[in-house]
């Protein structure tokens, strides 16, 4: 990128020198350059560790907290060009990540780890969440409320649970689960949705004080949600699943994703504009609503876990080895 952008301010400077009274450039001007804009997705390598990275969070265009194995947190504030390397106090590893504003965030990791932080990713400092399982996925709607989500192992001898905070994570309330729950999505402080590993979804309507039962039929576990709405949803999962609502989470059909590799995160930009990722780098995108989807190339084989947006251009996606892709044209590419 460097490098050729090089090329293009020399030969424009070049250009100018000999012929620059009829471009309109005297030989005091500096003869402007366009900047050279990737399409489609492209991976960065500014990333300072190679372990497995599991959850990302955009901040902002420039900003972006990414978390993975061994308490691994990296964060970066100009778009990717350099990462600060953040150990958190636990070498467990990390699931998910949610950021309420700027500044407040949390991340889960097994073996009952939880952390927030309080200056956008730069200090992290360790909550109880009264629970010894793994905690795979969580979801916060402000400072306050907020739910974390997982299992014990192995499975076939414990559930798993749900867990609810109005206090901003210094206490809890934990809900058992007949099996692990892997993903949970929040649309407000009253709404939310959670799935068990191989089904049902489990919904909410008042705050996550009772829970009612959807039952879904995924070809396997699930591993993605997103609500688009009160009333539109998806979940992704093993051999390509892509599940889609209308009603709120009462009813499922199955949609047609073009694979049938694993795909572990989707991510709705809007009601039409969407992205599932997954195994062997695969990247499909949908900007019919879900109706088609249409393969990205993504320039690696490692397998990704989930996907943020900044905006409705720039987004990451992080995965193992510690790869991260980045797109400033919304996965678009000519």
């Amino acid at each position: 990128m460097r490098t050729r952008r090089n090329l293009l301010l020399a030969y424009c400077t070049a250009f100018v020198m000999v012929i620059g009274t009829f471009t309109g450039c005297d030989d005091d001007s500096v003869c402007p350059s366009e900047e050279v804009i990737p399409a489609g997705w492209f991976q960065l390598s500014s990333v300072p560790t190679t372990r497995e990275l599991t959850a990302v969070s955009a901040i902002n265009t420039n900003t972006v907290v990414a978390a993975g194995d061994s308490g691994t947190v990296l964060r970066t504030t100009d778009g990717g060009q350099s990462w600060s390397l953040i150990q958190l106090t636990t070498v467990a590893k990390l699931t998910d990540l949610a950021f309420v504003d700027p500044d407040t965030g949390y991340v889960s990791g097994y073996a009952g780890t939880l952390f927030r932080t309080l200056d956008g990713g730069l200090s992290w400092q360790s909550l109880q969440t009264d629970s010894s399982g793994d905690l795979r996925a969580l979801a916060f709607v402000d400072g306050l409320r907020g739910w974390v989500v997982g299992g014990y192992w192995p499975e076939e001898d414990a559930g798993g649970f749900i867990g609810r905070t109005d206090d901003g994570g210094a206490s809890w309330t934990n809900r058992p689960t007949e099996g692990q729950v892997n993903v949970i999505f929040a649309h407000d402080k009253q709404t939310a949705w959670a799935a068990l590993a191989g089904g049902p979804i489990l919904k909410t309507t008042d705050a996550g004080q009772s829970w009612t039962e959807h039952p879904c039929d995924p070809p396997g576990w699930l591993g993605g949600i997103w609500f688009t709405d009160l009333e539109k949803g998806w979940l992704s999962g093993s051999l390509g699943a892509l599940l889609h609502t209308t009603d709120g989470g009462e009813t499922w059909t199955t949609a047609s994703s073009g694979t049938t590799r694993n795909l572990v995160d989707v991510y709705f930009q809007s009601e039409l504009r969407g992205y599932a990722v997954g195994q062997f780098g695969t990247i499909i995108q949908t900007s019919d609503g879900g109706d088609s989807w249409t393969f990205r190339t993504s320039g690696t084989t490692s397998a990704f876990r989930m996907t943020s947006f900044a905006d409705q251009n720039t987004g990451w996606i992080v995965g193992r080895d510690g790869v991260i892709v980045k797109t400033v044209t919304g996965g678009d590419a000519p």
